[in-house]
């Protein structure tokens, strides 16, 4: 490890907050450039080797509905990366996203299984097959193409996975739980699905009304 001084530059500015002094760092963000990207595979190859060490988090970049709390990463034009955590011994259930192409990356899978189109991602016997302290399959990413449905059964130990992203239609980013044919993770999401359909709907209406 490296030392502190190596790792992270201070400001030599400070703030008073009450009666302290708070001295800010500023950590390497090592980001390049986006290039002109047109695929996810490409996307992928760029977000794992040159993505931002510090998150470039939107302002509505979080996300707390359901059983997989989320966090936008990365986005840049009709692509993003979200990290989603699942919690212990909890489903999100069978879903598609009809305006997103994804790659699903298992980056703590030791007890979370994944399914597209009712087929296990991840031999269940397989999973626990361990590499280096980690599941072997760390790392590992399936793709999710938009009329594809799939969902999450997790383990006593919970979960966590990159959801890696191309925002198809012209639909703008935001999170995938608002791009969501299926059942609904809850009662909260049932009732923010219907408010979206409603105004989208109203929003297709004016469209059509002459001028």
């Amino acid at each position: 490890m490296l030392p502190l001084s190596k790792t992270l530059s201070f400001s030599g500015e400070a703030e008073m907050v009450g009666k302290a002094r708070l001295e800010w760092t500023k950590v390497p963000r090592n980001f390049h450039d986006m290039p002109d990207i047109d695929t996810l595979g490409e996307y992928l190859e760029w977000f794992l080797e040159h993505g931002p060490s510090c998150p470039m988090t939107p302002a509505d970049g979080l996300t707390f509905i359901g059983n997989g709390p989320g966090i936008v990463l990365h986005r840049d034009c009709q692509f993003q990366t979200q990290l989603f955590f699942a919690f212990p011994n909890s489903k999100i259930p069978e879903h598609r996203h009809p305006n997103v192409d994804s790659i699903e990356v298992n980056i703590a899978p030791c007890d979370m299984f994944f399914y597209v189109e009712g087929l296990p991602s991840i031999p269940h016997e397989a999973l626990y097959e361990m590499r280096h302290g980690v599941s072997r399959w760390w790392g590992r990413g399936v793709r999710v193409r938009p009329n594809q449905f799939h969902h999450l059964e997790v383990g006593r130990t919970g979960g966590a996975f990159l959801s890696v992203q191309h925002w198809l239609n012209g639909k703008r980013p935001t999170s995938v739980d608002d791009d969501w044919e299926g059942q609904p993770m809850n009662f909260a999401h049932k009732e923010v699905l219907a408010l979206r359909k409603i105004v989208e709907d109203c929003a297709q209406e004016a469209s059509l009304e002459p001028i």
